[in-house]
C-alpha cells in the first residue's frame, strides 16, 4: 500500500494506492517452475543393482518371544 509522504494542503485528501502489482510475483513463480522442471529429472538417478531374490524366513512356525520391562 503506497501513501504520499507530503503534508496534505488545504482541500487535498490523502490518496492511498491500494492495488497490488502481481507481475514480479508471476515472474518469480515462472522462474521457480522452470528450475523445478529442470531439477526434477536430475533428482531421479537410476542405478542398476543386481539384488538377490527374496527368501522367506526358515523358522516361520516358532512361537513369538515376548519381553516385558
Amino acid at each position: 500500500m503506497a501513501v504520499s509522504l507530503k503534508a496534505p494542503q488545504d482541500g487535498d485528501s490523502v490518496n492511498v494506492m491500494s492495488e497490488i502489482n502481481v507481475t514480479p510475483f508471476i515472474d518469480v513463480m515462472l522462474v521457480l517452475l522452470i528450475i523445478f522442471m529442470v531439477a526434477a529429472p536430475l533428482a531421479t538417478v537410476s542405478i542398476k543393482l543386481d539384488l538377490p531374490p527374496a527368501q522367506a524366513p526358515k523358522d516361520q512356525n516358532k512361537k513369538p518371544t515376548f519381553l516385558s520391562v
